[in-house]
Order: C-alpha cells, then structure tokens, then sequence
C-alpha cells in the first residue's frame, strides 16, 4: 500500500531520504552523516520544505515500511528549498556556525544541476530498504508518482539520477524515462564522490 508520511514513519523515511543519495546530502548539508540526520529530522515536520514529511509518500506493507518518495511540483521547487532558510536558527544550532558557512557556499552546486520545468512533477528522493529490492517496492513507488502527476494535472515527471548509478538509470528506462540532459560535475567534486547527474524525464500519458 502507498500512502502519505505520518509522523511515526520519520526514523525510515530519514534513513530512506538519505539513502537516495547519500553523496549529494553530505556536501549539501556540510556535515556528517549523523549531523544530516538530525538537520533532516528538524524539517521533517514543516510544511514549507522540500525536506517536509507532506511531500514523502511509503510503501507500507503490514505496517512495515518498505520503501519510500518524495514528489515536489517543479514549480514549487525553487520556493520550497529556499524556504529552509526560515529555519536558519535552529539548522545553526544542530550543525554549528561553520557547517552552516560551508553549506551556504556548496550551495552553489546547485547551479550546475539540470533545472527543472513547471509542467514536471518532480522526484526528489526514492530509496527502498535493501532487503526488499527485487519485490517491485520501487515498482509501486514510481506508479504512484505517475498517479499523482495525473491527479494534479502535470504531463511529465522528472528526476535527477547521478552518472555513476548505472542501476538505478536502468531501472528508470525501463518506467519510461529517458535522459535529457547529462552535466559532468568539475573534477574537484570528485573528492565528494560526485561525478555528475542526468535529467530524466518520462510522459505521463
């Protein structure tokens, strides 16, 4: 069953949200990994985020969830990252003056990233638990995504996939996505373990 984050799915979807990309979050946020938890463990609970439980959705099977994604409007998506920074205060006081210095100035990665277009629903995150891969968790995930994009009068649906994961581009060509655009990352990202990223982008129908 696919339905809306709750409160009591915060501890998987932290651990699912980072694990969509666990590279991209540790420069982003400027911190380690523990430090990104508690950063996204503060948001999770707003509703004016991209980080926000609102826009999470689980595979919940016998109460246990198996996988989940996150699905933002492309149109909001520029507002809801900005908006992060109404929590400044309290994002300083989990991850520290520095980091917060030094998240401010990676920021600018974001620059180099494929944009995203108002008629897209976007895929921020998708992550299933290991032990449930190969179960069509991911399966039912994207379909929901498809469904919402329907429900919400949005012919195309887009991600962000980084160049290295081969499987995951795979899995996404086989759901309709092709790759628009590819940006490779300059070589001092590479330090990061971050090499570059293609849009992918699929009809609704």
């Amino acid at each position: 069953m696919i339905r809306k984050s709750e409160p009591k799915d915060k501890i998987d979807v932290l651990k699912l949200h980072y694990m969509a990309g666990p590279n991209f979050h540790k420069y982003l946020w400027a911190c380690d990994e523990q430090k990104v938890y508690k950063l996204l463990d503060r948001l999770y609970d707003t509703t004016d985020t991209f980080t926000s439980r609102d826009f999470f959705w689980v595979n919940d099977e016998d109460g246990i969830v198996k996988g989940a994604i996150c699905l933002l409007p492309a149109r909001d998506k520029k507002l809801l990252e900005h908006n992060i920074g109404e929590y400044m205060r309290d994002l300083t006081r989990i991850a520290g003056p520095v980091s917060i210095i030094r998240m401010m100035l990676h920021s600018s990665l974001n620059r180099y990233l494929p944009k995203c277009n108002d008629d897209e629903l976007y895929i921020q995150a998708l992550a299933v638990y290991p032990e449930y891969r190969g179960r069509r968790v991911s399966s039912a995930l994207l379909a929901h995504a498809f469904a919402h994009a329907r429900q919400m009068n949005l012919p195309k649906v887009s991600l962000l996939a980084e160049t290295q994961n081969e499987h995951a581009i795979s899995i996404y060509k086989k759901y309709g996505f092709s790759i628009t655009q590819t940006i490779e990352l300059a070589p001092k990202y590479r330090k990061y373990k971050l090499y570059g990223a293609h849009k992918m982008v699929a009809s609704v129908g």
